[in-house]
């Protein structure tokens, strides 16, 4: 055989045991795990828990962070957010010496494989297994076990809607194990707090986050010496109220404003009742809009639906009294004079406060210098007496007088009229004035 074939031999076997030595390299690195998955779980029950002596409680040590506010539903009163729900404890049948292993610390296996608290929350509302994302465990080498969760959680939540849009709601969310009492499975806050996650925390739009704490509580019955413990997360957020600000409140006081007009507006005009009754109709149409937006609820009523109900009542009220200063402006001509008492309330006392003074229009004649010539010619044609002239002009006189008093009573009704619209103008001012900031000053504090 030549040099050159012995070469040829020799290299492909020296190819053929590095290729072995790399194969073999490969298999103990994945056979350490094999080698330990096989042998923790060899005769492992998933279904007791994990002590050695049945009387041994198990620990669960429990660190919740909040990631998301992700809706409220007022209606429903359903509160939903997403968070990472971190449980720690030891399995004291996941143990091994990480010198046998290669240094192997610790693995990570399904959760369905190993023994899992029924820590579950109680106020949910939704099924129970829905928005839970499973994952794997963390399994290291001196039994602690770790089971990280990422939770999209729907929660009942008591809400109070009294002061919308400016309400603070308090909500919470209850875990606890569902079968095991206190001296089973123990639960406890990781390190005694809440991990913050602050940076990976996600702001919603109309909700603003101001407190987020957990605690734990025991209860005991007197009937039996078991206690239950639950951990108890507590979320206080308040309602970003800009929204609700511009397309609820400012659009009520821009009606309440075009409301006051019609007061000012003059009675020649013929339109004071049009006027109110459309600002009526553009508070109703603007009712059914913004109902859907105020949430729906009757435990409490929201004072901003009662403001509202007050501004539609006053506006009512000022079509009633509209509808009573034109009877008082459009007065007949056999309408009586003023009466003492009103004249003196409304010549003599509103109108100095209010600063107004009677129109002085003087009074224009029926009887033109025209009219008269034509009855001079009349009774220069009919040969009629001094004693005739004389009766005609008496009469002449007479209704002369007639008709200005007429006139004067007139125009002192329209005078009161004036008077009182300009008084019901500034009643109706400083009242809606008084609502508006009462109310809102409620519903801010």
């Amino acid at each position: 055989m030549s040099s050159s074939v012995k070469r040829r031999y020799f290299g492909c076997f020296i190819l053929y045991l590095v290729n072995n030595v790399l194969i073999c390299s490969t298999a103990n690195i994945t056979s350490d795990e094999d080698r330990l998955y096989e042998v923790l779980f060899k005769n492992y029950n998933p279904a007791t828990r994990p002590v050695n002596n049945a009387s041994d409680t198990v620990n669960v040590r429990i660190t919740v962070s909040l990631i998301q506010i992700k809706d409220m539903d007022e209606t429903n009163q359903v509160l939903r957010t997403h968070m990472w729900l971190h449980q720690h404890w030891k399995d004291e049948s996941l143990n091994w010496n990480p010198d046998h292993y290669n240094g192997l610390e610790e693995i990570y296996v399904p959760s369905d494989t190993i023994w899992l608290p029924d820590v579950m929350l109680y106020n949910s509302a939704d099924d129970s297994k829905s928005g839970k994302m499973q994952g794997n465990v963390i399994i290291n080498s001196n039994g602690m076990v770790v089971w990280p969760q990422s939770l999209q959680l729907h929660s009942s939540c008591a809400m109070n809607i009294r002061n919308f849009p400016f309400d603070v709601q308090s909500c919470f969310l209850k875990f606890a194990s569902w079968t095991h009492n206190g001296l089973k499975v123990n639960l406890s806050i990781y390190y005694g707090k809440i991990e913050d996650l602050s940076e990976y925390f996600f702001s919603n739009t109309e909700w603003n986050l101001d407190e987020f704490k957990a605690k734990i509580n025991r209860l005991d019955y007197a009937c039996c010496p078991d206690f239950y413990v639950d951990f108890t997360v507590t979320m206080i957020i308040r309602r970003r109220p800009l929204y609700y600000f511009y397309t609820i409140i400012c659009p009520c006081l821009w009606l309440t404003v075009l409301n006051l007009l019609v007061f000012l507006l003059p009675a020649e005009s013929g339109d004071k009742v049009s006027l109110g009754v459309t600002v009526f109709l553009a508070f109703s149409v603007f009712m059914l809009v913004i109902s859907e937006k105020v949430p729906v609820s009757s435990q409490s009523v929201p004072l901003i639906g009662t403001y509202l109900t007050v501004t539609m009542g006053m506006t009512s009220l000022s079509l009633f009294m509209t509808v009573f200063i034109l009877n008082l402006h459009h007065v007949t001509p056999h309408r009586q004079g003023v009466p003492r008492w009103l004249r003196f309330l409304s010549h003599d006392v509103l109108s100095r406060i209010l600063c107004l003074k009677p129109r002085a229009k003087p009074f224009v004649r029926l009887y033109t210098n025209e009219a008269g010539a034509d009855i001079e010619t009349q009774i220069a044609d009919d040969n009629r007496t001094k004693n005739d002239i004389a009766t005609l002009l008496n009469m002449l006189a007479g209704r002369q007088y007639a008709d200005e008093h007429q006139q004067k009573i007139t125009d002192e009704w329209r005078f009161v009229a004036l008077v009182f619209d300009r008084l019901l103008f500034w009643i109706f001012l400083i009242g809606n004035a008084l609502i508006s900031v009462i109310i809102l000053c409620i519903l801010r504090d």
